[in-house]
């Protein structure tokens, strides 16, 4: 706090005096930059095949805040920020995946009605999906102005298809399922961990994506 406070004192002294003007931006940006080893959600331990071998790591994801075109609100586009051993590293959540294994998100093909700015898509619906490791729920038709759903799944146009296969990799949007004895249990949607087994609605979820072509 005493640091903290010197600090701001500091700061706000040399703008009155304008005695930062005298300060080269070189000495400025030789200042280390803050190393964060902190995770919105850390997922431990989680088996993940890959070209036929498992291979044991963990993944931290953060959740990332998308204001609207008005500053007033904001949702979550959440992503993997690495992956491996990040036994140094710590989560907000925390959940220990010893024993299950990641399973790709599929594309569910049963078309449900439009998605409009003031209609959603029910939680309740949402559960088979997941339960069948679909986290991709297509539409006929949606509406520009909406670019999230506050639904436990991404919506995405009829004629959306992935680009490539499922791949962990730092960058991606953080949407998986975790499986223990072949037996899909978790979700991760959009950053977000649901426990399968339990009801979704008492879930702390916040909102998937919108996709369209």
């Amino acid at each position: 706090r005493k640091l903290n406070y010197v600090s701001i004192l500091s700061a706000l002294y040399t703008i009155a005096t304008e005695s930062y003007t005298s300060i080269s931006v070189e000495d400025y940006e030789k200042i280390p930059h803050n190393d964060r080893n902190l995770f919105d959600l850390k997922i431990e331990n989680v088996t993940y095949n890959l070209e036929g071998k498992d291979f044991i790591l963990d993944l931290g994801i953060n959740r990332n805040e998308i204001d609207n075109s008005s500053n007033t609100n904001f949702y979550y586009n959440s992503t993997i920020v690495d992956q491996g051993d990040l036994s140094t590293y710590y989560g907000y959540n925390t959940f220990d995946a010893t024993g299950y294994k990641i399973v790709p998100p599929k594309i569910s093909q049963k078309i449900i009605e439009s998605i409009s700015e003031d209609s959603g898509f029910n939680v309740q619906d949402s559960e088979q999906f997941l339960k069948l490791g679909q986290a991709y729920l297509k539409t006929e038709s949606i509406s520009d102005e909406i670019k999230y759903t506050n639904s436990p799944a991404h919506i995405v146009h009829k004629e959306f298809s992935a680009k490539t296969p499922f791949k962990l990799n730092p960058g991606i949007n953080a949407t998986f399922f975790l499986a223990k004895e072949g037996l899909i249990t978790h979700a991760v949607i959009n950053g977000f961990l649901l426990d399968l087994n339990k009801p979704l609605k008492n879930q702390n979820f916040k909102n998937a994506l919108i996709y369209r072509k």
